[in-house]
């Protein structure tokens, strides 16, 4: 979603960690590269690297929803669930017709107890894009989870 910064994940020079930090040495203000490195370390459970490379492309494009929404994720990572309801309602801010961010809103809200502004999310999310699947797949696993439907 890099519009003025056309580069895809798909065109990085390495996909191993240490390939990507020789990557980044080159290119510091490549917002994708930050994003993928911090999705990395996150997935490792480095909250803390990947706070740090999260940040970094924060502080390059805030007005990027990629951007936020990874910073939501991390957020909900580390529990701290009223900060990624923030960052997810700015990814859904600046990209509407995206459902992720939709139902992203809707796990914190649900991570948060708060079932009326869960569901609502969950359903805005299918509204929003009927044919994102994991919209429906989230919006279905809430009606389980909350109805008890076998």
């Amino acid at each position: 979603m890099h519009d003025d910064n056309p580069r895809r994940l798909d065109d990085l020079k390495s996909t191993d960690l240490e390939g990507l930090l020789e990557e980044l040495a080159n290119a510091p203000g490549d917002v994708d590269l930050l994003i993928e490195l911090g999705r990395r370390h996150l997935r490792l459970g480095d909250l803390d690297s990947a706070e740090a490379y999260y940040r970094r492309a924060l502080d390059l494009d805030a007005d990027d929803p990629v951007v936020n929404l990874h910073v939501g994720n991390l957020f909900y990572a580390r529990g701290r669930h009223r900060l990624a309801v923030e960052h997810f309602r700015i990814a859904a801010e600046l990209a509407p017709e995206q459902a992720c961010p939709y139902w992203c809103i809707a796990n914190a809200h649900e991570a948060l107890g708060d079932s009326v502004r869960a569901e609502a999310y969950y359903q805005e999310a299918v509204s929003v894009d009927p044919t994102d699947c994991m919209a429906r797949r989230e919006l279905e696993a809430w009606y389980e989870r909350r109805y008890a439907i076998d």
